[in-house]
């Protein structure tokens, strides 16, 4: 959890926004879905992860029609900077009928209508993207989280690829519940479903685990989640029935993630350095290489999957976090696919 200064200048830097887009409020809600944006967005700003419903109120120090408010629909467990109220169905929450508010991709209908038909002069923007630029520079606390769920995850990965002979010969879904078991064992939770894909399996980018049992080549791709920060791997492992063409694909993925290491820097575009990738491996892999299935990577933290993209005009910035995960999937054949993540440091990224 972030300390309560690190929360106030989130705080801080959220009201700034709402003051220069003339906005009254920030206003989120999360009605207990499992996995909705609202629920990370709420635990950026309050530093509790809620599962029941909650509703975080910041205000528009230029404005006075709004409070800084958390509602919340159980006592509340821990320090937050504000002030706490039980969420009711009767409850005020806007003294002004005719106010803005600012709400985020997580918003639903249901909230719509009833706002609307309780405040009719009521306005909406929409500035989810604001927030996730916000959540994109990562503070060294939520490097740490991060770095810690990696260093747990290269753990687990290190002791597969000590028993890498006895993987061969198990089903996909052994491989699965392997490395679900191991999550539990450091007394952690999955960061999504692990994906166990073997062979030609591997060919296909989220394969599903089967019974189908390893022959030649296995891809494992899971994640753990601690301290509700999340971290995401892709690793290879082949037997000795693996043919050259395999292996060779692969090296040409450590080629490229060694080159990233001297490429990417502040400033770059993501765009630029799809590019990169992108041509390295089309001299040999055109009709294969990644860019035909899924992007290079993506951010990562609260969530697994989140801002900075890999748009052409998301540029690099010291302290966001983020996957390089090129692959090559050969149809019918075999697939493999190198992820790790990374933090942009100063002047270079370092591997997590």
């Amino acid at each position: 959890m972030a300390n309560i200064a690190e929360l106030k200048n989130r705080i801080s830097r959220i009201k700034k926004i709402l003051s220069k887009k003339k906005t009254d409020a920030l206003f989120l809600h999360y009605n207990g879905e499992a996995g909705n944006t609202t629920q990370a967005n709420i635990f950026y700003f309050t530093g509790i992860w809620f599962l029941e419903p909650v509703i975080l109120i910041i205000s528009n120090p230029l404005s006075q029609k709004a409070q800084d408010c958390l509602c919340a629909s159980f006592p509340v467990e821990g320090k937050t900077p504000f002030e706490v109220k039980k969420l009711t169905k009767k409850m005020v929450l806007f003294e002004n009928k005719k106010i803005k508010i600012g709400i985020d991709e997580g918003f639903s209908f249901a909230s719509y209508k009833k706002l609307k038909a309780k405040y009719k002069s009521i306005e909406f923007e929409d500035i989810t993207a604001d927030i996730f630029k916000l959540r994109s520079i990562k503070s060294d606390e939520e490097i740490k989280s991060i770095k810690t769920a990696c260093g747990l995850q290269r753990e687990i990965i290190s002791d597969l690829e000590k028993q890498s002979k006895g993987l061969f010969g198990l089903k996909e879904r052994q491989l699965q519940k392997k490395i679900d078991i191991a999550i539990l064992e450091y007394e952690c939770t999955n960061a999504f479903d692990t994906l166990a894909a073997a062979d030609e399996n591997a060919g296909f980018i989220h394969h599903l685990p089967s019974d189908y049992i390893a022959k030649k080549c296995i891809m494992l791709d899971f994640g753990l989640n601690f301290n509700h920060y999340n971290s995401d791997m892709t690793r290879m492992f082949f037997s000795s029935q693996a043919d050259a063409s395999m292996r060779k694909a692969y090296s040409a993925l450590e080629e490229l993630q060694d080159m990233m290491d001297e490429f990417i820097r502040p400033g770059i575009s993501f765009g630029k350095i799809t590019d990169i990738a992108v041509s390295f491996l089309e001299k040999n892999y055109s009709k294969s290489s990644f860019s035909n299935f899924h992007s290079l990577g993506h951010g990562i933290g609260i969530q697994v999957h989140e801002y900075p993209s890999y748009a052409e005009a998301c540029k690099v910035e010291e302290n966001m976090v983020f996957t390089i995960e090129p692959g090559i999937y050969v149809k019918g054949k075999f697939g493999v696919r190198l992820e790790d993540v990374v933090v942009m440091r100063k002047r270079r990224i370092e591997r997590l």
